[in-house]
């Protein structure tokens, strides 16, 4: 994951990503990978503090584990009637007025997420996704291969390590201090969970509309049901549900 950030910081991987459909190139709808803009731009200095302090960490210390992407698809989605049918209670919600989403273990993190993984990270984006990719820089290494999602997708990263602490939000955005992250099994492995799903856009589409509601239900289903993992050919969505960790889904810069 290093050597990949690494190319990509100096721009080794070109813009335009295809695939290959019926021997011919098809341009891939993802994000972008122009580390440059965030280089050249006076708008991205808190952005490459974090970047700089992830390489001089592992320089000294170089992180162990494995990173693993799933694409997470709900196909068929459910109706309305499906929903409202449903007999399954909601869980039990506790609210706190302070802390953060990072700070939750043995939690799933909810990653507020743009369609295009890491939204603006790159180009002085500063609200939630961009900032948790900057707190655990090896998530942005999924903007090398993972399209924009769907609104039956969500995108699990699973075993980024947290190597920096922020302060501010926003404009105020800063760098504050290096951060241990010691949410890792016995083996070094990191365990941190982050969940990537991304609401509507509020101010482009009536939100409360019925069909824009079933849509970020099922949205959020997509993420929150855990599908079959690596190594349990058996797992299946009905398996038990870690909790969640997670806040005002879709605000700031969704509206």
């Amino acid at each position: 994951v290093a050597v990949l950030l690494a190319c990509c910081f100096f721009g080794l991987f070109p813009e335009s990503r295809v695939r290959f459909s019926a021997g011919e190139t098809v341009p891939l709808d993802m994000p972008t990978v122009e580390w440059d803009t965030m280089l050249n731009s006076g708008d991205c200095a808190a952005h490459l503090a974090f970047i700089l302090h992830y390489f001089d960490r592992i320089r000294v210390e170089p992180p162990y584990g494995h990173l693993r992407v799933t694409r997470s698809v709900l196909d068929p989605t459910l109706s309305l009637r499906e929903w409202m049918e449903c007999p399954v209670e909601l869980s039990e919600l506790t609210v706190h007025q302070e802390g953060c989403i990072e700070d939750c273990q043995e939690m799933l993190q909810a990653d507020f997420a743009n369609r295009y993984l890491g939204g603006g990270v790159l180009f002085g984006g500063n609200a939630q996704e961009e900032i948790r990719f900057l707190q655990s820089p090896e998530c942005l290494v999924t903007l090398l291969f993972v399209p924009a999602m769907n609104a039956n997708e969500a995108v699990l990263i699973r075993g980024a390590e947290r190597f920096s602490l922020q302060k501010g939000y926003g404009e105020t955005l800063e760098w504050q201090d290096t951060f241990c992250d010691e949410n890792k099994d016995e083996s070094g492995q990191p365990l941190t969970e982050i969940i990537a799903f991304d609401a509507l856009v509020a101010f482009e589409v009536d939100q409360f509309a019925t069909d824009q509601k079933l849509r970020e239900l099922n949205k959020a289903l997509c993420a929150f049901r855990r599908p079959p993992l690596e190594g349990n050919p058996e797992g299946s969505w009905d398996d038990p549900l870690p909790p969640v960790a997670t806040g005002n889904w879709g605000c700031g810069g969704f509206g």
